[in-house]
Parts: structure tokens; C-alpha cells; sequence
């Protein structure tokens, strides 16, 4: 397990705009998955890697601000606002819970 960690940072070192989720697309490929938030969560906390996880609440709050629930697509806006996508992520999380 450690190697496969190993190989998706390496992966997600290389991300570029137009492949902005590298390890998550690997994982996501590997494990042939059709839901993605514990994958995006496994990436977000074990390899450090770029992610935007998406669950109820955050897919709710992206729906009240009209904005995408494409996690490529928010990891790219993130990364061309200078923005931690993860950290928005938990922001979106944490907003409106009560």
C-alpha cells in the first residue's frame, strides 16, 4: 500500500491545468469507482494530493452558490485563484450546517 501511496504523490506532483486531479483520476480508474468522495478523502489525507471531495452538504452549498459540482473543474478554479482546493472544500463543509 505504502508503494501505491508512493506512485499517486509522485502522480500528483505532475498535475498540470488541464489534469489537475492526477491521483484521484488514477485511484478513481483503479478501482473502477462510481462515487467518488471517499476516494477524493483517501487523496486529500493520505497523499496529499489535490481534491475537491464533494458530499451532501458541500454538494448542496456548490448548488446555492451556482457553482460546479465538477471536482476537476473546482480543483482548476481553486488552483487559478491561488486557493488550497481542500480548504475550500472544508469551507463549503463547514458553511450552513446548522
Amino acid at each position: 500500500m505504502r508503494q501505491y501511496v508512493e506512485e499517486l504523490q509522485a502522480l500528483d506532483r505532475r498535475a498540470t491545468p488541464e489534469n489537475p486531479t492526477p491521483a484521484l483520476s488514477t485511484i478513481v480508474a483503479d478501482q473502477r469507482a462510481l462515487g467518488f468522495k471517499t476516494l477524493s478523502v483517501f487523496v486529500r489525507d493520505c497523499v496529499r494530493g489535490r481534491c475537491f471531495p464533494i458530499d451532501l452538504r458541500v454538494r448542496k452549498q456548490l448548488r446555492d452558490h451556482g457553482l460546479p459540482k465538477d471536482e476537476g473543474l473546482l480543483v482548476r478554479l481553486s488552483y487559478a485563484l491561488h486557493k488550497n482546493p481542500r480548504k475550500l472544500a472544508r469551507m463549503f463543509y463547514e458553511a450552513d450546517w446548522w
